[in-house]
């Protein structure tokens, strides 16, 4: 929204009922910076992962989250 339309902060929150501007502001800084994956919630998750197979398995998961929350906020847009 912001990106693509030119959105202000305040039509985001005001559009998706966030109380906090600021919080709309830290995920547009992460999404600059780490693009979608940056948007993800990093809380509890595990940094080293012990062989590179589980690592690819993880990450294929996290593509097909994305491609869905993606298909889902291009939709109420």
């Amino acid at each position: 929204m912001h990106v693509e339309e030119k959105w202000t902060y305040r039509q985001i929150t005001e559009h998706l009922e966030i109380q906090d501007k600021d919080r709309v502001k830290k995920w547009m800084r992460k999404y600059k910076q780490l693009g979608e994956f940056g948007l993800l919630d990093q809380r509890g998750r595990r940094t080293a992962y012990i062989d590179q197979d589980r690592h690819v398995k993880k990450l294929k998961r996290e593509n097909e989250i994305l491609k869905k929350c993606l298909e889902i906020w291009m939709r109420e847009v």
